[in-house]
């Protein structure tokens, strides 16, 4: 099999039909299969996807889902040379397929190739820096990771063990980035739109929320922990440095408090944040994308120790599943 497609989805019945169709549009001809990883939607997406002839899975265990898991377990039960992967709420954008192969296929030492996301919804402000970051990429460009989704070489993802960490919930794709550059191979996005996004339509704080709830934010501790001894861990780690900066303030407050009493620490730890707050809303031109930059830190703080202190699965632990269409 020269190429699968893996799709994640949970809960995707008003996106998943669109995004099924470009897919299978964007194979034709080609020696392909496309795999769909279900986390257990309750809607109407398994249902909608059995009317394609693609392949569908679900977990077993509904304490093994998660974003990194479903990764990994499309991963299990891939066959192709080559591996795109893609989320439910997205469609592949016309004859950008093609190109990523032949483009992987010519280049030696790079292990993923990605384009730009184009967003439907704008409506907070990391889809906002997302567009302001890929309108500025002109040529093709190393990158740290291929967050959106990507093609990948499987014998790249097989020098460095798994695809997915299975015990994640976020930054899955950032961990797999680190890990193929610390053997040596590069990760490509090319300046041209790959996919198409419909996303939430959340506002900045209920994003935040809930981001919180599905405890995205507790996989950095557990993806920090896993990095412990590895020759990654640095490069991983200092993509979380505004989490340094954030016990940083509460250290100095501490400090503050017990040098000077409670209320003079307090005081230290607000007119720090003051001091960051206008500092970031000159830098970001926005007060309110300040503010929830703060929220995130502090949020990302807490939850980081409620990671790495929680028992973690082994990354290519394997994940038992349910064949729903062979």
């Amino acid at each position: 099999m020269e190429l699968t497609v893996i799709i994640k989805a949970l809960n995707e019945e008003q996106k998943i039909e669109a995004c099924i169709t470009s897919i299978l549009r964007e194979v034709k001809g080609l020696n392909a299969e496309v795999i769909l990883v279900d986390s257990c939607s309750k809607d109407k997406t398994i249902e909608i996807s059995k009317k394609y002839p693609i392949k569908i899975i679900q977990f077993k265990n509904h304490e093994d889902i998660n974003c990194g898991a479903a990764v990994q377990l499309g991963y299990q039960v891939a066959t192709g040379d080559y591996i795109y992967l893609i989320d439910g709420d997205m469609e592949m954008a016309e004859g950008f397929l093609k190109k990523a192969l032949v483009y992987l296929k010519s280049s030696k030492d790079t292990a993923g190739v990605s384009g730009l996301i184009k967003d439907r919804d704008l409506t907070s402000a990391s889809d906002r820096r997302r567009k302001a970051n890929y309108e500025s990429i002109t040529k093709p460009i190393n990158s740290k990771s291929l967050g959106g989704g990507g093609l990948y070489k499987k014998i790249a993802i097989d020098d460095v063990h798994y695809f997915g960490h299975s015990a994640l919930e976020s930054c899955e794709e950032l961990e797999l980035g680190v890990r193929l550059i610390s053997r040596g191979w590069k990760l490509t996005r090319l300046p041209e739109i790959s996919v198409y996004h419909t996303g939430h339509g959340l506002s900045d704080f209920a994003l935040l929320l809930r981001y919180f709830k599905t405890g995205r934010f507790k996989s950095i501790g557990r993806a920090f922990k896993s990095a412990l001894g590895k020759n990654w861990f640095w490069n991983f780690s200092k993509e979380f440095k505004y989490i340094g900066v954030a016990a940083a303030t509460i250290f100095i407050a501490l400090v503050n408090g017990v040098l000077s009493g409670f209320l003079n620490g307090m005081g230290a730890w607000c007119l720090i944040n003051l001091f960051v707050w206008l500092a970031l809303s000159i830098k970001k031109r926005d007060l309110r994308d300040a503010l929830v930059s703060i929220l995130t830190w502090y949020i990302s703080l807490s939850q980081f120790f409620v990671g790495f202190l929680s028992s973690t699965k082994k990354p290519d632990e394997y994940i038992e599943y349910y064949l729903v269409v062979k």
